[in-house]
């Protein structure tokens, strides 16, 4: 099996998007799973140091006491909640706006305005809800700013200067890069929620099942089923893609190919 994988996946590179695809069709071991997470961040642009991010800290207080602590101005309270979900926002965010550069953007000024909000939180329970309503706002509120800008001509696009090539990269090389990207993200965004946020949260943000149980609410037990079950699913749709025929009927699909 690593032989068909090392030759596969010689034989994709170097479109990223068509590795991982040959990473997913042996996914049913632990060194091939852990190929395929190194190998989906590379596919969608996400760096490495993002993904290798500091782990959380032992939770000595609960979220509802650091939410009530924030509220009465305590800023290293705050620090720590935001520790403890910037992945999870990180991922949302990112999955919206397609771009790691203005995700961390978008996320930094996510979490300015919930310091800035944070006494608009009754139910300290719904802590991770709120932040995902403030990281849509944000988003919705700098594509309007873009919109604007574009409207009256004075918009600098970062975001081109962002996709020039990188050194010893030929145009061709650099538009077969994002077309793997927007294709990966398409396939990602095609996947149910609940399937779709574990696999962010895993293989994006590099969160162990603990942390991800924890943001998500969810038991070990039933976070390995549902990343199973994605990479089942997000496998189907990779080669639906490839074959030009896009799985519909999640049902369909067998998480045991």
């Amino acid at each position: 099996m690593a032989e068909n994988f090392g030759s596969e996946c010689a034989l994709a590179a170097p479109d990223p998007f068509f590795c991982a695809l040959a990473l997913l069709r042996h996914s049913d071991t632990p060194t091939l799973r852990h190929l395929f997470a190194k190998q989906l961040p590379r596919a969608l642009g996400v760096p490495i140091s993002f993904t290798m991010a500091e782990p959380e800290r032992s939770l000595s207080e609960s979220d509802e006491a650091l939410v009530g602590k924030s509220q009465q101005g305590d800023r290293a309270a705050f620090e720590e909640l935001v520790r403890r979900t910037a992945r999870l926002i990180f991922t949302r965010v990112y999955l919206e706006v397609g771009d790691v550069h203005r995700a961390e953007d978008l996320v930094q000024e996510t979490f300015l305005l919930a310091w800035r909000s944070i006494r608009q939180v009754h139910d300290a329970t719904g802590l991770r809800s709120w932040l995902f309503s403030v990281a849509h706002s944000v988003v919705v509120d700098s594509i309007r700013r873009e919109g604007r800008k574009k409207r009256s001509g004075t918009r600098i696009d970062f975001s081109a200067i962002r996709g020039l090539p990188a050194p010893g990269e030929s145009p061709p090389e650099m538009a077969q890069r994002e077309e793997s990207r927007q294709r990966v993200l398409s396939v990602l965004r095609s996947l149910p929620e609940e399937y779709r946020m574990p696999l962010m949260l895993r293989y994006i943000a590099g969160a162990d099942y603990e942390t991800i149980g924890r943001q998500l609410g969810i038991s070990n037990g039933s976070l390995r089923g549902m990343l199973s079950r994605g990479m089942a699913m997000m496998r189907a749709e990779m080669m639906g893609q490839q074959s030009g025929v896009r799985i519909q009927d999640s049902e369909a699909v067998n998480p045991d190919l």
